[in-house]
C-alpha cells in the first residue's frame, strides 16, 4: 500500500465518515486490519477521487476485515454492537449505525477463509462466499484521507484491484449478481481517463 495519502475530506457524506471513524476505532483497538470494498470503494475512487460520474450511487459501505476466525469477526461486531455503534440485522455481515444509521456489510477474508479462500457464513454455513484478491488487493490499497479534523485515514483499492474484485465477485455467483458486471464495464471504459489524471 502506499504511504501518501490521497485527501478527500469534506466530499463524502459526514454519516459515512462518521461510520468509518467508530470501525476504525474499534478496528484499531483489536488489532485488526480492515479496508473499503465495494460500490462505495467505487464511489471513492471514481465520484471523489477522479470526478468520474459512477453509474450509480451506493447508500451502503463495504469493508473487508482481516481476521483469523470467526471468534475474531464477532469479538469486532459485537464490540460495535456493546458500544452503541451498530446494532444486528437478520444478515450475518450487516450491521446499521446507531448514530448515523449508515448500513455497514463486514466481509471477513484472511486465516478465516483457509487455502480455499472460501468462507460459509454462520449460523448454518449454508451462504459461501470467495475471498479471492481480498488479501492482494488490501496489500495494494491507497490511503485515502477521508477527514482532517480529526484525521481520519482508510484504505481503498486501487483500479485494478477493483477490476480484479469485481470479476471475482460476479463469477462468484453468476448469473445473479448483474450489478457487478455493469460495474466492471464502468471501471475497464474510465480506467483510461483515471490514468491520464495520474500522468497530470
Amino acid at each position: 500500500m502506499k504511504n501518501t495519502s490521497i485527501n478527500i475530506s469534506g466530499k463524502i457524506e459526514p454519516e459515512k465518515v462518521s461510520a468509518l471513524r467508530e470501525i476504525n476505532e474499534v478496528a484499531k483497538g483489536l488489532s485488526i486490519h480492515f479496508f473499503v470494498v465495494g460500490a462505495f470503494a467505487r464511489d471513492v475512487i471514481f465520484e471523489h477521487i477522479h470526478q468520474i460520474s459512477a453509474p450509480r450511487m451506493t447508500e451502503d459501505i463495504d469493508i473487508g476485515i482481516k481476521v483469523g476466525s470467526w471468534e475474531e469477526f464477532k469479538h469486532l461486531t459485537d464490540t460495535l454492537i456493546e458500544r452503541g455503534l451498530f446494532s444486528a440485522t437478520n444478515l450475518a455481515h450487516r450491521f446499521k449505525g446507531i448514530s448515523c444509521a449508515t448500513v455497514v456489510d463486514i466481509l471477513p477474508y484472511g486465516g478465516i477463509s483457509g487455502e480455499t479462500k472460501h468462507i460459509s457464513w454462520l449460523p448454518n454455513h449454508d451462504v459461501i462466499m470467495s475471498t479471492l484478491g481480498f488479501e492482494e488487493a488490501f496489500q495494494s490499497a491507497l490511503k485515502v484521507r477521508f477527514s482532517n479534523e480529526p484525521p481520519l485515514e482508510i484504505l481503498v483499492p486501487s483500479v485494478p484491484a477493483l477490476a480484479l474484485l469485481k470479476i471475482i465477485s460476479w463469477d462468484d455467483a453468476y448469473p445473479n449478481r448483474k450489478r457487478d458486471a455493469q460495474d466492471l464495464l464502468f471501471i475497464l471504459e474510465q480506467y483510461e481517463s483515471t490514468a491520464i489524471q495520474k500522468k497530470l
